[in-house]
């Protein structure tokens, strides 16, 4: 009769210890995988020449004479990476497709003299082709360049 109860109660601690396993390498895959990087911020760049046309030239607004109400936020529209992100995502897959874009991820960022968002794809490495590429000003998030090289 012991060994019965023995037998059974390895038997439940074996079936545990199996079922576990199923779950842990069978399921848990997808669960455990590297999360996909959205982008990648690369910092500030100051650049000496003139890139982008601006509008208002160098103008500041208080709140109650901003007369399109954009430009008396502080930090401006698009005042932060992931902003940038979001938008410049959406507008891309717009116009070049999602499955696109989506190949060139992680997009990488970055902030010219603390007024543009330049926003491109990136291969992987030894790779060719080109990769879609957009500049979106960041006190108002007016676009100033889109293209896709080749």
């Amino acid at each position: 009769m012991t060994k019965r109860i023995f037998l059974k109660i390895v038997l439940i601690l074996i079936g545990i210890f199996v079922g576990y396993a199923v779950c842990y390498f069978h399921l848990k895959p997808s669960i455990r995988s590297k999360v996909e990087k959205k982008y990648v911020f690369a910092g500030t760049e100051t650049v000496k020449w003139k890139i982008y046309r601006e509008y208002p030239k160098n103008k500041k607004y208080s709140a109650q004479y901003d007369p399109l109400g954009v430009y008396s936020i502080e930090g401006g529209v698009v005042n932060s990476a992931s902003s940038a992100y979001e938008i410049a995502y959406t507008i891309l897959t717009a116009i070049y497709g999602k499955s696109l874009i989506d190949s060139e991820k992680p997009l990488v960022i970055k902030l010219i003299n603390n007024k543009y968002w330049e926003i491109h794809g990136s291969l992987p490495p030894n790779s060719f082709g080109g990769v879609g590429f957009i500049c979106i000003k960041k006190d108002d998030g007016q676009i100033q360049s889109i293209k896709h090289e080749k």
